[in-house]
This record gives C-alpha cells, structure tokens and sequence, in this order.
C-alpha cells in the first residue's frame, strides 16, 4: 500500500496507529486522553529522530 501510493512504510504505518488510538481505542475506552495527549507530544518531539533511525 505504502509504495503503491508513494508513501514511506513508516509513514502509512503512523497513520494507521494514529487511526487506531484516535478512533478505536476511546471508543473501547482502554486509553485515557492525558496518555494520548501525552504519545502525540512525544511523536512529534522525536519525530525526526524516529525518521532517522528508519532509514538506519
């Protein structure tokens, strides 16, 4: 899918779990917002970090 639409696997990865803790998971109530507030802050401060470490 990744390469068919000319995304990184990292990429579509992230959209997939950022889908799935935005959308699924408070729906079944298994995170609380402090936590996802608090995993979107981290995503973004090492993201590029993260991005480094893929290509590695």
């Amino acid at each position: 899918m990744a390469k068919e639409n000319g995304q990184s696997q990292r990429f579509v990865l992230e959209r997939a779990l950022e889908h799935y803790l935005h959308n699924v998971v408070p729906s079944q109530r298994l995170v609380r917002p402090e936590v996802m507030a608090t995993y979107r802050r981290s995503n973004e401060k090492y993201r590029e970090l993260y991005k480094r470490l893929a290509q590695a």
